[in-house]
C-alpha cells in the first residue's frame, strides 16, 4: 500500500448579487478521489439579500446550507431543502435570518444569515472516497419563502484531506 499524506484544500466564491438573488446555490469545493479521505472542513459562510421596501424579516423563514458529497454534476445537486435525508450530506444546517435597516436609503433593508454574523463552521465529519468511483464536493444553499428564496452566498473553506502519495 502506497504511503498517504495531509493536505488542505482552500478557496473561496461569492454568488449573486442584490440584483442576482436566487434560492439555491452551489459551489463547487473539490473531488473526492475514490483513495482519499475527507478529514475537517472549515467554513466561513454569509448569505444575504436586499429588500425594498423595507421589510423586517420573519426568523421561521428557512435558509439552509450543507455540505454535499455525490457523483453528481452540479446542476443535479440536490437542495437541502429539497432533500434533506440524502445521503450525500455530510453537513446540514439551518440559518436564521438577522435584519438591519439602511440609513442612508431607508426604503432598502439588509436581511443576513447567520442572524449573528457569526458564519465559521469547523466541521469534523470524515467521508472516504469509494473505490473506482469519482465523487464531487459541493456547498449548497436554499432558501424557501419571500426573504430566503432571494439569496446571494459568500463561502470560503478550507479542508483537510487525507490523500494518497504521489507514485
Amino acid at each position: 500500500m502506497a504511503g498517504r499524506h495531509y493536505t488542505w484544500n482552500r478557496g473561496t466564491d461569492t454568488l449573486g448579487s442584490a440584483t442576482d438573488a436566487r434560492s439555491k446555490w452551489v459551489v463547487f469545493v473539490g473531488d473526492l478521489d475514490p483513495e482519499s479521505t475527507i478529514i475537517r472542513t472549515v467554513v466561513q459562510i454569509q448569505c444575504q439579500n436586499m429588500l425594498t421596501p423595507t421589510f423586517i424579516t420573519y426568523p421561521l423563514l428557512p435558509l439552509v446550507w450543507g455540505l454535499f458529497v455525490g457523483e453528481v454534476a452540479p446542476e443535479d445537486v440536490p437542495g437541502p431543502l429539497d432533500d434533506p435525508t440524502n445521503k450525500g450530506w455530510l453537513w446540514w444546517e439551518r440559518l436564521f435570518w438577522g435584519y438591519e435597516a439602511h440609513q442612508i436609503a431607508p426604503s432598502f433593508s439588509t436581511n443576513f444569515a447567520p442572524s449573528n454574523r457569526d458564519g465559521n463552521r469547523d466541521i469534523h465529519s470524515e467521508r472516504k472516497g469509494i473505490p473506482e468511483v469519482d465523487q464531487f464536493i459541493y456547498i449548497v444553499s436554499q432558501g424557501q419563502g419571500a426573504v430566503s428564496a432571494a439569496h446571494y452566498l459568500s463561502v470560503g473553506w478550507q479542508q483537510l484531506m487525507l490523500v494518497p502519495d504521489a507514485p
